[in-house]
């Protein structure tokens, strides 16, 4: 994989120092614990940045997992953006040498501005190009163009045919499927939707553009969005899938109450290097992956064993056994059905084997249709990923305990005024802070990033 970062687990608790002159030398304990050191930010940046200059150094290091915990959030619990972009630019992804391996199908995502085979972009210094018929597609070479063609040609004449949007309302034309991706993906200005301008790209980010009447700067938080969704979509390029991990040990304390908390405990418990987690994209990708198992522990009643997650998709199937970490939660569990039902998925049964020192069953069933016409076993907890009104039908019927897990606040708020006068109790719409991190560029005519169940409703059974 392109991020490297080699881990000796005997550098956990130790710092290796080195003398500054001849005649100025430290002496520290090889075992003695890692605590934070009178250093600021900007000191400790300076010295990551020259201890991680070349490919053979570690990431590792204590000084990069303390500044990764001083400087954590619960929104963005790693190692600063300029700092992981150094080690994302290390990569076949981020060197920009040769050609990047193509996004596989299932994991595609075409960015505005980005290669729409491989995701490269300005950001790591990519020369992008229009295709030289629609106009809308994007490629960082002539090989990423070719290998796209047979995929293309099929929507490339419609592109050429549908009007080039100036205002948001534009972009609701009546196009194929295939087509209307692209055409609500094109390139346009972030705040007016206009495609038909000059743009100019934000000069740090290079994920976003404005026009010559919109153009004011690009606020930090979004921007940084823009480099971890760009960097995300290389990680996938160079490992061929999304980072999918549980954690192998039970929460030793009580419950976190966010990705910060869960992290300071968790970072060193998955089979995969701490150095590389205190970096931004593979940290974001394993909250995605961990934001549903999660929701499962919290809201998985007592003595209870067997959920319903209605709406999945075939990529909720990819790393499956993430689902353990429910046991992780809930360590008096002994057997957990997950149930993904889905229009996209075809039927299948799986009893995931036993994890390393771990016995428990963890059995996964898959089910093609609507909800209402699945066979599955009875439920003791049913999750909607989004809000459907049929499925939502179907669940209050069950009368068992429901949760909608929504990207947006208008999804959770629909949901809310569906449930509060057919159930006999429904919470707020909150947001979730266990939600995924990992931002997925909004299709126009919206605006903004979404994130995987950023928003949740509880909702009870059916009122009498």
């Amino acid at each position: 994989m392109s991020f490297t970062a080699k881990i000796r687990r005997s550098d956990r608790y130790s710092i290796h120092c080195t003398p500054r002159s001849g005649s100025e030398s430290q002496q520290c304990d090889e075992r003695q614990p890692l605590r934070p050191q009178p250093h600021s930010c900007t000191m400790l940046y300076e010295e990551i940045e020259e201890a991680t200059r070349s490919d053979d150094q570690t990431l590792d290091h204590p000084r990069v997992l303390l500044l990764r915990t001083q400087v954590a959030t619960d929104s963005a619990p790693w190692l600063t953006t300029e700092l992981y972009l150094t080690q994302v630019k290390k990569g076949r992804w981020g060197r920009n040498a040769e050609p990047a391996c193509p996004l596989p199908p299932l994991f595609t995502e075409v960015l505005p501005h980005a290669c729409a085979v491989c995701a490269r972009s300005a950001l790591i210094g990519a020369t992008i190009q229009r295709c030289g018929r629609c106009k809308v597609a994007r490629y960082c070479s002539a090989h990423c163009a070719k290998l796209h063609w047979p995929q293309h040609k099929a929507v490339c004449a419609e592109l050429m045919q549908a009007p080039v949007p100036v205002t948001g309302k534009d972009y609701e034309v009546p196009l194929s499927a295939a087509a209307a991706y692209f055409h609500r993906r094109r390139a346009r200005c972030c705040v007016c939707q206009d495609a038909s301008a000059k743009l100019s790209l934000c000069g740090r980010c290079k994920g976003v553009a404005y026009c010559a009447k919109c153009v004011e700067k690009h606020p930090a938080a979004e921007c940084d969005a823009a480099i971890l969704e760009q960097c995300c979509l290389g990680l996938v390029s160079d490992m061929g899938a999304p980072l999918t991990l549980a954690s192998r040990s039970p929460l030793r304390g009580s419950r976190p109450d966010g990705w910060k908390a869960y992290f300071e405990e968790k970072l060193w418990d998955f089979e995969a290097e701490a150095g590389l987690l205190a970096l931004g994209p593979p940290m974001a990708m394993l909250t995605e992956a961990l934001s549903l198992p999660i929701m499962l522990a919290t809201y998985l009643p007592d003595k209870a064993s067997v959920a319903h997650v209605v709406g999945a998709a075939p990529v909720d199937l990819v790393g499956v056994q993430r689902f353990r970490e429910v046991f992780g939660w809930r360590p008096e569990l002994r057997r957990l059905a997950v149930c993904l039902v889905g229009n996209s998925l075809r039927d299948c049964t799986e009893k995931q084997p036993p994890a390393e020192r771990d016995d428990r069953l963890l059995v996964l069933e898959v089910r093609g249709g609507p909800y209402g016409a699945a066979a599955l076993p009875p439920v003791d907890l049913i999750v909607l990923l989004g809000f459907d009104a049929a499925a939502a039908e179907v669940a209050l019927a069950r009368g068992r305990p429901m949760v909608v897990l929504a990207a947006t606040r208008a999804a959770a708020d629909e949901a809310y005024a569906f449930f509060s006068t057919r159930a006999e109790r429904t919470a707020a719409p909150r947001e979730n802070p266990f939600r995924g991190l990992r931002p997925r560029r909004a299709a126009a005519p919206a605006t903004g990033f979404l994130y995987a169940n950023h928003w949740v409703v509880e909702v009870g059974a059916r009122a009498a």
